[in-house]
């Protein structure tokens, strides 16, 4: 799949880093995990708890919690959002099945629901007003 491009010179910046580490390290770094991103300075891997600076860079930022999984929800959504059909999507998001795109992964934010609102009035020629039914 093809990579933002900015995360494509994030990747290289971080293969630039370890062959850095490596050739200060020497002897010394771990080549057990040889071609991982997810390393440290000398060559092992990341802690999962790691991965928790997540959590801190939301609150930092004033975002609510979410689970760093969630993400994948968010990029399926405003990937439709954008307008890429939900088939493009799937493949994206390396689900096998087109159901699970659709049904779990991606969902309607307000912002879609004001304008479904809008539409509908629109179709249904609502802007004049309304009389009253009940009488």
């Amino acid at each position: 799949m093809p990579l933002c491009s900015f995360i494509q010179d994030y990747l290289k910046r971080i293969k630039d880093e370890q062959k850095y580490n490596k050739q200060i390290m020497g002897k010394d770094y771990n080549y057990q995990y040889e071609g991982y991103i997810c390393i440290n300075q000398i060559g092992t891997l990341l802690n999962p708890d790691y991965v928790s600076v997540f959590s801190k860079l939301l609150y930092k930022n004033g975002l609510r919690h979410v689970r760093y999984h969630d993400l994948r929800h968010s990029c399926a959504t405003l990937l439709v959002h954008l307008g890429f059909n939900l088939k493009d999507v799937q493949e994206w998001l390396g689900h096998s099945d087109f159901l699970i795109t659709a049904n779990t992964y991606t969902h309607v934010d307000m912002r879609e629901k004001f304008l479904m609102a809008d539409s509908m009035e629109k179709a249904l020629n609502c802007n004049t007003q309304l009389k009253d039914v009940r009488k």
